[in-house]
This record gives structure tokens, sequence and C-alpha cells, in this order.
């Protein structure tokens, strides 16, 4: 600041003092039709940019940099001007004061042919030649006086002219010699609104990277639970989609103010997740009517033929850990096909709960919060409709049923093998069960054949452009409660094999199967579950799979 302690406002003028004051009034001026044409003008300079009703933020927009170089420029002309103005004002009193000595000097000249013509009016007996003649002496008089006044006057500006070029050439010195503090004066509203701007844009840089550090580290996608679709989504507000993408940019970094004059959140980490959300794929609307909106991504799917028992084991196994095993668990995005509570009032009625509708799925979703973990862990469960695998479905529908690999991390492939075509070319069963089914098979008319199901969801999975390496599969044997197992050798063949393996491979007629799930997925599991009441066999189930997504602290709580 010493830069400041040099000023000798001591030095200045009167004129100086003069120059500064019409200095201030121009600078004064130049602003007043600044805001004239603000407020007159139907489509002003200085009008903010908007897209849909959206104004961007001030240090994103061209106004706010052309109100500071407005101010810059209006220092700098009003310094000239103000000089110009003292000029000009010298000069024209200057040529005035010249205009008034011609004058002068053409007032003696008349006078002296006044005096003249009166004189010699007298020697021609001439009275009135007397009046003329004092005329004239009066007028040589006044004219003498205005051409000497005139020749001060002249004089006088021409000083003043001097003084004020000299004064001028001192100002020019004085800000010579002060420039940076005079610059720094003059730019101080440009650096601050640079300053400004520069810690805006940092923060918008700053909250993309927290969240998507945060995002990132926990693996959050918040994916569409009826397509798969991760990040074309509209933000609807009273019926409306958001205009533009709500997230940190030049409309606003934590809040977004809508058309209506409504604020938005602009992170998960602030509350964007509560709001409802429209994919622009599949376009179903997708909402969060819970406390937590977003967790780590697991995405599982229960796959199998038509009245195997997926949604009842689904269902009754999410009902259990919810409350029999008091699991911190929130259901959100439910509606009337994906409700567990009403899914269950069903079961306990004795109603249908199969899947309503084939050709699309809408995940069941739940939010599991553990103690201590910053972030939740976000579960999808599909429960895929068995029958997308029906031959005669289109590709479109079929398509639309099975989204759901492009996130599935883990496959539950429910088999029921009372409902085993035991005719089926290419199928060899163990004679223990073959005995068994003779006893307990079902109608003839609603067998299927595993393996042909195996097939086509393989089939499936690829074309979907999913790695199989990617993802678990789990052999699940289902309604173990028929009494199969208890009929067939479950001992294991060599030690540590798993003894549900050996059922699959030799009894079950899925050898075929089984070696190929075990060379295309990165693991294969087996698990023997019943729906039955008081049977644990699905909640078992579902927190193992689970724990083998990482999802550890499930089973702590469960001491499965």
């Amino acid at each position: 600041m010493d830069m400041f302690r040099n000023f000798d406002l001591s030095s200045i003028s009167v004129m100086g003092w003069i120059i500064f004051g019409l200095t201030v009034v121009n600078f004064i001026g130049f602003w007043l039709c600044f805001f004239f044409e603000w407020f007159w003008n139907d489509e002003p300079v200085y009008r903010r940019h908007s897209k849909m009703g959206m104004k961007r933020m001030l240090v994103y927009d061209s106004p706010i940099y052309m109100y500071v170089l407005t101010f810059f420029l209006a220092v700098l002309a009003s310094i000239i001007l103000s000089f110009l103005m003292v000029g000009v004002f010298e000069g024209v009193l200057w040529v005035i004061c010249w205009v008034l000595k011609i004058l002068a000097f053409i007032i003696i000249v008349v006078a002296w042919i006044a005096i003249v013509g009166g004189v010699l009016s007298l020697f021609a007996a001439q009275i009135w030649g007397i009046l003329v003649a004092i005329v004239g002496g009066l007028l040589l008089a006044g004219g003498r006086w205005l051409r000497d006044a005139m020749t001060d006057a002249v004089e006088w500006c021409q000083d003043l002219l001097s003084d004020v070029w000299d004064m001028s050439v001192g100002v020019a010195m004085f800000g010579y010699e002060n420039w940076q503090g005079i610059l720094l004066i003059i730019a101080a509203p440009v650096v601050l609104v640079l300053a400004i701007a520069a810690v805006i844009i940092i923060a918008d840089g700053v909250c993309w990277a927290i969240e998507g550090v945060v995002t990132a580290m926990y693996k959050v996608h918040r994916k569409c639970p009826y397509c798969g679709e991760e990040k074309a989504f509209d933000y609807i507000v009273d019926g409306k989609p958001h205009p533009v993408k709500l997230r940190p940019n030049m409309y606003g970094i934590f809040y977004h103010t809508n058309p209506d004059g409504k604020k938005l959140p602009t992170m998960l980490l602030n509350g964007r997740g509560k709001l409802t959300r429209q994919c622009c794929k599949c376009h179903n609307l997708i909402t969060n009517d819970g406390p937590m909106t977003y967790g780590t991504d697991i995405h599982i799917g229960i796959v199998g033929a038509p009245a195997a028992g997926k949604s009842y084991m689904i269902y009754t196994a999410l009902d259990e850990l919810q409350n029999k095993y008091q699991l911190p668990l929130s259901q959100v995005d439910k509606d009337d096909d994906t409700d567990i509570e009403q899914k269950v009032r069903l079961i306990h009625a004795g109603g249908d709960i199969q899947t309503a509708t084939a050709e699309r799925y809408h995940a069941v979703q739940l939010m599991f919060k553990p103690s201590g973990r910053p972030v939740p862990y976000h579960l999808y469960f599909y429960d895929v409709a068995g029958e997308a695998f029906n031959q005669n479905m289109s590709e479109d529908a079929r398509k639309k049923a099975l989204q759901f690999y492009d996130n599935v991390m883990s496959i539950a492939f429910v088999v029921d093998p009372h409902r085993f075509d035991i005719k089926a070319a290419g199928t060899r069963f163990s004679h223990e069960f073959m005995q068994w089914m003779e006893s307990n098979g079902g109608d003839e008319s609603d067998r299927y054949n595993p393996n042909e199901l195996f097939g086509r969801l393989r089939e499936f999975i690829i074309q979907s452009g999913r790695k199989l390496k990617s993802i678990d599969f789990n052999f699940v044997l289902a309604k173990t409660d028929l009494g199969y197992l208890d009929a067939l050798d479950t001992s294991a063949v060599a030690e540590g094999e798993n003894p549900l393996r050996k059922v699959v491979d030799r009894d079950l007629g899925l050898s075929t199967t089984l070696i190929t799930a075990e060379n295309d997925f990165r693991s294969v599991n087996f698990y023997a579950v019943s729906a039955l009441n008081g049977s644990d066999t699905v909640p078992r189930m579902i927190v193992d799979i689970l724990k083998r997504q990482g999802v550890k602290e499930m089973s702590e709580l469960t001491k499965f």
C-alpha cells in the first residue's frame, strides 16, 4: 500500500479540482445512460442469458463482465472528457474574445467615421452633425475600452490555456508516477468480479470432485430399476422436467432455481436423490420415498421357469430379513408389483403373487444401512417372469423383460425338480431321482427342460454384451420340502465336495449345464431352499449371495 502514500493532494490546483468535479459528473452521466438503456430498452445490451427460463449465475454470464468493462471505460472516458470540456470551454472563450476584439476595432473605426462625419456636417451648417460627433466620441471611448478589455481577455485565455496545458502535463506526470495505484483503483471492480468468478468456478469443480469421489468409492450408480440406464434422466417437478442437467454448473452450485422459482438440490449429497426422476430411455418414473436415496449398487437377478416359486421365495425372504431378523432395510420406489408388505399379505391370504407382466420388470429395491458405514447399500432384486424365456415371445418383448442383464452381478437360477421333463432328449437322471419323480412328479403338461432354460439364459446374456466372467451364478434347488433330496444320496463323493453339486451333476441331469456354468461364470454356488413357514433357508441364501457381493455386514447382523 506504499503507492498510496505518495499521493500529494495539496499539489492539485483549483483547476485540478474543477477537472476532478467534471470527471465525477461525467461518470455519473455515463451510468445514468447505462440505467436508462437497461430499463427503457426491450432488448438491453446487458440482458442475462437464459435457457428455457433458467438464468445462469452472474459469473457464467456476459453482463457482469460487460458491467465491469463499462465501469472501467466510463472512468477513463470521464477523465478524458473532463479535460476536453475544459479545453473546449477555454477554446470557445478565446474565440469569443478575439471576435469581441475585432468588433471593438470595427467600433473604433465606425466611431472615427462618425466623428469626422459630424464635424463636416457642422461645416455644412447641419446642426445634427453635433449629435453624430457626440455619438462617435462615445463609440470611440467604448471601443477603445472594449479593445483593451478583449486584449486583456485574450491574454488571460491564453495564459489560462497555458495553465491548463501545464496542469494536464502535471496530471499526466502524477498519473505516470502513481499509475499502479490509479490502475488498482480503476480496475478494482474487474479484479473483484474475476476473483469471485474464480472462487465460484473452483467451488463448482470441488463439488463435482467430492461427489465423484464418494460415488466412485462406494460404487453408487442409481441405475433405472426398469431398463438399467444409468445417466439419461430428467428430474420432474410439478409434472414438468427440469430444463437443464441438475448438477453443479452455470445455473447453480448447490441448488438450481427452476423457472417456477423452486430450489432444487444439485447433488446426491444434499438431497437430489429425493426428487422424482424419469428415465429418458424407458420413460418410467422413479421415486425414492425413503430417508436414504443412494447407496452402493448390488444387482441380483432371480431367474427360473414359470411357477418355480421365485416370487414367493424372494418376497417372504426379504420380509423376514426386515421383520424377523430386524435388519436395517427400507424399501424404496415401490409399486403394486414390488411392494413387499402387500405381496406378503397376499401370500398369507393364499393369493397369487406371480410376476404380473412377463414383458417388463421393476426391481424390488431396498436400502441397507449398517451402522458405521457412511453410504448404505442399494439392493436391486429382479424377479424376472419365467414366461420371458418362452420361445413364442417376440424379441422386443423378451428384450424388455431381460434388460436386467445390463447390470446383474449375481444370478439365482431357481429350479423346481418336481417339474423337470424326465423325457427330454439329452438328459440323464439318477435312478433314485427317477423313482421319486414317478411318485411325486407334477403334471406332464407343466414340465420343462432346465438345460434348455439355462441355454437361453446364457444366450441372452451373451447377446446383451455382458461378459459371463463378471457374473456369479447360483444353482437354487427350490421346494426341498417336497422331499426329493431325502430320496437322493447327498453325501459328498470326495472330501470337501459340495453335496448339492453332486445332486446337480449326477441326479438332476444338469451335468452339461453345470460344466458350462463353471467354465463361463465367475463362480458357481449351490443352495437348497424351502419357502415354507419356519424355514430360514431362503433368507440364508439371500444373505450369502449378498455376502459374496461384498455385503458382509448382513451376515454379521443375522449371525448366518
